[in-house]
């Protein structure tokens, strides 16, 4: 009995008590804190931002939010929209509207045409257009010797169309189209004209008398139905036709003349009631009176 009493009681409350309360209160405190709120708050408190921000915010941000923004908006829609307007629209306009603006544009035929003036190569006309044709710059004139079906055509100002390289002494008819807005009217308005003809290329004295002269022409190129001869000299002013044209070289007698005097000779050509233009001349003199004598 004696033995167990006085070893247990004191000895277990004694010991518990300081032991306890300074060891596990200050070095828990301290240790504990620190660790706890730098690993939970980086992220949200200000010590964390300033470490942790500048690493992760800079790489997040650039490389996720450009690249799908800027692939995925402008692809859309340029590719659905544009394509399929532009497309319809001008398909639809031009093919209507050549059709229905061409028939009402077809012009009136000229309503005059003359002739103004003609060489040996060329005739040229003056055209009349249409009241109603504003549009009408040109005229279309389709020619030929008359009596001929082989035509030729030519494009020219209605004011002064020229119609040339056609042939000397020759009668055409011309058909006259007025020329508007790209079509031409459906019919013609017809009129004749000549050319001049071409003056003869030689003329030579072949005989002389006291009272006349025989010359012998050369003509050229082209028709011609005669000649005329214009003369001069000693006080004579004269003209002479001649229409025999059978022969190649056909010869022309002037008579009536005045002995022993010279004379100015000029030959046209005549064709189709025209004159060429220009003559060939020359100078001849009649023969003296002669002596007769008796034996």
């Amino acid at each position: 009995m004696p033995t167990t009493s006085p070893t247990t009681a004191p000895p277990t409350t004694a010991t518990t008590k300081p032991t306890a309360s300074p060891t596990t209160a200050p070095p828990n405190t301290a240790t504990t804190t620190p660790t706890t709120m730098p690993t939970t708050s980086p992220t949200t408190a200000p010590p964390t931002t300033a470490t942790t921000t500048p690493t992760t915010m800079p790489t997040t941000s650039p490389t996720t939010a450009p690249p799908t923004t800027a692939t995925t908006t402008p692809t859309a829609p340029p590719t659905t929209a544009p394509p399929t307007t532009a497309t319809t629209t001008p398909t639809t306009m031009p093919t209507t509207s050549p059709t229905t603006t061409t028939t009402p544009n077809l012009p009136e035929p000229p309503r005059e045409v003359s002739v103004t003036s003609q060489t040996s190569e060329s005739v040229t006309l003056t055209v009349a257009l249409p009241t109603d044709c504003d549009d009408c710059g040109s005229v279309i004139v389709k020619y030929s010797p008359t009596g001929d079906t082989t035509r030729k055509s030519s494009t020219c100002h209605p004011q002064s169309c020229t119609i040339e390289s056609l042939s000397a002494g020759t009668c055409y008819t011309f058909s006259v189209y007025t020329q508007g807005s790209g079509v031409n009217s459906t019919a013609g308005t017809n009129t004749t004209g000549c050319t001049l003809p071409s003056r003869p290329t030689s003329l030579a004295v072949t005989n002389r008398t006291m009272a006349s002269v025989t010359l012998t022409v050369t003509p050229g190129d082209g028709g011609l139905d005669g000649y005329r001869v214009s003369y001069n000299g000693g006080g004579i002013y004269d003209n002479r036709n001649f229409t025999d044209t059978s022969s190649d070289t056909p010869t022309l007698l002037i008579s009536s003349l005045t002995p022993g005097t010279t004379f100015t000779f000029n030959v046209f050509t005549l064709a189709n009631g025209l004159e060429s233009e220009d003559n060939y001349g020359t100078q001849a003199s009649t023969s003296e009176c002669f002596e007769i004598y008796y034996k």
